[in-house]
Formats: C-alpha cells, sequence, structure tokens
C-alpha cells in the first residue's frame, strides 16, 4: 500500500507526488540530440498541466489534474513508443542497405583479388621468361608496378616510365576534368603491346 496510514488524504497525497515524480521523469528521459525538437514539442503539449502545477508547488495535484497527467502520460507513452519503433525500422533499413553494400564490397573485392593474382602470376611468368630477378633495392615484397616496371624497363627501357613533367601535366588535366582515378605512371598499353611483340 501506497503512502501513510493516517488518512486516505495522505494516501492520495502520496500517490500524486509519485505521479508528478514519474511525470518529470518522463521529460528528462529524453536523449540530448531530442531536447530542440521532440522535447519541445511534448512541453508545448503538457504546457497547461506545467502551469497548474507551477501555480501551486508547495501542494500535490489535485484528482482532476493528476486524472489529466494519467492520460497525457499514456499520449506521451503511445507516441514515444510509435517514434522509436519508427526509428528502428529506418536503423533496420539502413543496416540492411549496409549489409547490403557489405557483401556486393566483399565480392567485388574477391573478384578483385583474383584479377590481381591472376596479374601477378603473368607479370611474374613473363619476367621468368626474359629471364629477370625480382626488382632490386625494394623494403617490401615486389608489387605489381614494381614487376611491371622491370620488365618495362627490359623490353623497352627508353619508355617504360611516363616522364615526370608530361605525368604531371596528365594529373593536372584528370583534375580539371574532374576524374576521379589519376592516370598511371606507367604506359600499360604499351606493356601489353610489347608482351605480344616478346610472345
Amino acid at each position: 500500500m501506497l503512502g501513510s496510514r493516517k488518512s486516505g488524504r495522505l494516501k492520495i497525497g502520496d500517490v500524486a507526488a509519485k505521479l508528478v515524480e514519474h511525470w518529470r521523469g518522463f521529460f528528462n528521459r529524453f536523449r540530448p540530440d531530442e531536447q530542440e525538437f521532440e522535447l519541445v514539442n511534448y512541453r508545448e503539449d503538457a504546457a497547461a498541466i506545467e502551469q497548474t502545477l507551477a501555480a501551486n508547488r508547495k501542494e500535490p495535484p489535485d484528482p482532476a489534474t493528476c486524472v489529466a497527467m494519467l492520460d497525457l502520460l499514456e499520449s506521451f507513452s503511445e507516441r514515444r513508443h510509435q517514434e522509436q519503433n519508427q526509428r528502428l525500422n529506418e536503423l533496420m533499413d539502413v543496416c540492411d542497405q549496409l549489409r547490403i553494400r557489405l557483401e556486393t564490397s566483399e565480392l567485388e573485392r574477391s573478384h578483385l583479388q583474383d584479377e590481381f593474382g591472376h596479374c601477378m602470376a603473368i607479370a611474374k611468368a613473363a619476367m621468368e621468361r626474359h629471364s629477370l630477378g625480382e626488382p632490386e633495392g625494394l623494403t617490401h615484397a615486389p608489387r605489381l608496378h614494381n614487376l611491371f616496371n622491370q620488365l618495362l624497363e627490359h623490353l623497352e627501357p627508353h619508355a617504360s616510365r611516363v616522364d615526370t613533367k608530361v605525368y604531371r601535366r596528365k594529373v593536372s588535366e584528370a583534375a580539371e576534368d574532374n576524374v576521379v582515378d589519376p592516370p598511371s605512371l606507367f604506359d600499360y598499353d604499351r606493356l601489353r603491346r610489347l608482351f605480344r611483340k616478346s610472345r
């Protein structure tokens, strides 16, 4: 049993005080990002009751005010429940979209890894065919562009690498044309032609 045993009046007062506590607690549970919009809307709807409570700070709310508070809290709780369900649905949709994008990215990455491995195998086979050793002076395992450069220098020494000034001009032109990928430092079309010649 709530409240004091002295009288029904005190019991009602205790219940009313507890109701006010729950009333305040409802508005205190809004997240920081909800303070400027959602919370403001709820406070506007509760303005009449807040004025009544402010006018009788030293006394518990009367039965009519308590009933109005309970009705409004019930309405508020239903609204909050619907709003949170809507947010959860939106978050679930976002998660599904991200999951699909992740799965697609993983498939693309797997495909690119296969293609990269295939290119590395072709480059290494070409180097073996021309009796070339691995590039020297590297602080890491030879990468694809290292192997390409080694092959180009061997097959056509004077045209293996694009001239620095020419490359910078190509980068500048690509930037002006809003090209996402910068131009290659190597002339891969020439490399393909040289591969065909060397077979």
